[in-house]
């Protein structure tokens, strides 16, 4: 179906010329991610040997490296798979940094159901039905959308997205225990699921927002590349921190310990990222009302 309406309503474009593989780029970020998610998938397993933590720190240095590429690249005139004049826009900026923080929410997922199966001793199709407040907020939050983006704005949405996300998981982490959770531990997950139903399409409209339209294609990779980094460093840093609580032999409260320590850690993350996100509609009105000042200038002259 979607492949039928999107041939049927969707128009044709093409770029005015071909692009062609940043091969450099994509073997630079391959690198850097390998560099990165590799070690703290693993590190803590291994004991972290010396070369780990060389993987580690040594990923800086390329990361470095692949924005010096990418901006050689855009000065030569070819094709960048990064397009980092973007940084150049706060709004931009602040927004991927939002998108990669939220997307570390890939934690809950991982450890939820562990502490179900693992510690509660679910069933698969129990544990897969616990999650279903959270399906339910989730999709109730597009027919929310539209109203509350006209009430306070999209950057205030966002902003109530974020919070609800925080305030969600500190409820499901401070309810949750060795017995079946109550009402109040549902009701958190379904605030956590409307809540990453309105922050979700929020950032990704925010970003593209600041783009003209012959970047957003380009803009809008750039934003799908760092939510996955950010759920691949969520799952492997507060999963390794969730497992690391555990120990060698957990009985059930190293389950809800565990699972309690990623919830409040998660929301020491999402917490500041509402104050962050709240910077970005001023963000916005400056850095335009600054752009129009240099138009209003270069025609004055």
């Amino acid at each position: 179906m979607h492949l039928i309406g999107s041939w049927r309503f969707i128009p044709e474009s093409r770029p005015p010329s071909g692009k062609r593989i940043d091969v450099p780029g994509t073997l630079l970020l391959s690198l850097f991610l390998l560099m990165l998610v590799y070690p703290l998938t693993r590190g803590r397993e291994s004991g972290w040997p010396l070369w780990m933590l060389a993987c580690l720190i040594g990923s800086l240095p390329v990361l470095g490296l692949l924005l010096r590429v990418e901006w050689r690249s855009l000065v030569n005139g070819k094709d960048p798979l990064l397009d980092v004049r973007l940084f150049r826009n706060p709004v931009v900026a602040l927004g991927l940094v939002l998108a990669f923080l939220f997307y570390t929410m890939s934690a809950f997922f991982l450890t939820y159901g562990i502490y179900l199966q693992g510690g509660l001793h679910w069933s698969p199709l129990a544990s897969g039905l616990a999650i279903l407040p959270f399906g339910f907020g989730f999709l109730s939050s597009p027919l929310m959308m539209p109203r509350l983006v006209h009430r306070f704005g999209g950057y205030r949405v966002l902003t109530l997205g974020f919070a609800l996300l925080a305030g969600g998981l500190a409820i499901a982490g401070a309810l949750a225990g060795a017995g079946v959770p109550g009402v109040g531990f549902y009701l958190g997950l379904a605030a956590v699921g409307i809540g990453q139903g309105l922050v979700l399409p929020s950032v990704v409209r925010i970003v593209l927002a600041e783009v003209e339209p012959g970047r957003a294609g380009i803009a809008s990779g750039m934003v799908t590349a760092t939510l996955q980094i950010g759920a691949a460093v969520g799952a492997a840093t507060l999963g390794g921190l969730f497992f690391s609580k555990l120990g060698a032999a957990p009985a059930v409260i190293d389950y809800v310990h565990a699972f309690r320590t990623t919830m409040f850690s998660l929301v020491a993350i999402l917490l500041p990222c509402a104050l962050l996100s709240s910077a970005l509609g001023p963000l916005h009105r400056r850095t335009h009302a600054c752009g129009a000042c240099s138009v209003r200038s270069a025609d004055d002259h």
